[in-house]
């Protein structure tokens, strides 16, 4: 056995060990921007008389308040805590992606409510389309990216942990890296290990290219789907029942896809070490990069 030292970073995320925290927040993202804003809706309209207009009134804060104050919590460690930020970025300012992505998110949220929901006229077609409006934002995007990849083109702006100038990341391992981070408050970290991960590793580097075709082609086919049915179905009440709750359960069944891949993932990179002669040895804490935490995990193996 020779004394060359290989590293294999360590994700210092353990999904069994969050099973209840991850199961209790779905189940409140789920209850208030699905299930709740469509029972309140027919309950109201069909079982107190109320109009429309004043039945989104009472919708909207459902779905506003637990939104914004997410948004104000993600804020606030984004600006006030440089762990929470992307690495290589110290100025109080500098948001992850999606952070940005929640921020356009709003905006347009905003604009189809106030647009669709007036005292003269209340646009259910148009009111329908709060969900679906998310799944073509973020399954369009990682779309755009893996064809932006293959024309070999670079990153004109910073992109969370990829500054400008770098190679094309994918859009779920951004997303994932930033929600992780900042939502799961595993900080650096976590950053630092991922990006660490996908740069050793050829295994997880694939998984998370597929991972962009799984959920964008998925995301904008059912998308699509969901726009047709809101603006040819008769009763524009169908159309918002279903928009109003398909992109959760199509969240839900991809959420247990990508888990299902990830687990088979890992077992593959824990093959190819064994493969390669590679021995599990002790555990070190370096840092794996200049502006990396010190106390990111690293696993030290010798070959």
């Amino acid at each position: 056995m020779t004394s060359q030292l290989a590293t294999y970073p360590i994700i210092p995320l353990n999904l069994r060990e969050h099973k209840k925290s991850i199961a209790v927040h779905f189940s409140v993202l789920v209850f208030f921007t699905s299930i709740l804003p469509v029972v309140l809706y027919f309950i109201l309209k069909y079982g107190a008389s109320l109009s429309p207009h004043t039945t989104f009134i009472i919708i909207l804060p459902v779905i506003g308040l637990p939104a914004l104050l997410g948004f104000v919590v993600r804020t606030y460690k984004l600006i006030r805590f440089q762990d929470y930020r992307p690495l290589g970025c110290d100025t109080w300012w500098t948001f992850d992606y999606f952070h940005f992505n929640f921020i356009l998110g709003i905006i347009y949220v905003v604009i189809l409510f106030t647009f669709g929901n007036t005292e003269d006229e209340t646009n259910m077609r148009l009111l329908s389309l709060y969900l679906p409006l998310i799944m073509f934002q973020l399954s369009g995007q990682f779309i755009l990216v893996r064809l932006l990849d293959f024309c070999g083109l670079r990153t004109p702006f910073r992109i969370s942990s990829s500054p400008k100038g770098s190679s094309i990341p994918s859009g779920a391992a951004v997303v994932a890296e930033d929600i992780i981070a900042v939502d799961g408050s595993c900080k650096a970290e976590f950053r630092a290990a991922w990006q660490a991960r996908l740069a050793i590793s050829p295994a997880a580097a694939r998984t998370v290219v597929r991972m962009d075709w799984l959920w964008g082609v998925s995301g904008l086919s059912c998308g699509a789907v969901l726009m047709v049915i809101v603006f040819t179905a008769d009763n524009p009440d169908v159309g918002f029942a279903l928009a109003w709750t398909i992109p959760i359960v199509w969240g839900a069944i991809m959420a247990y896809v990508t888990t299902q891949i990830i687990k088979k993932t890992t077992a593959l990179e824990r093959q190819n070490l064994e493969n390669d002669g590679v021995e599990r040895q002790n555990f070190s804490s370096i840092a794996l990069k200049d502006h990396a935490p010190s106390t990111t995990l690293v696993e030290q193996v010798y070959i």
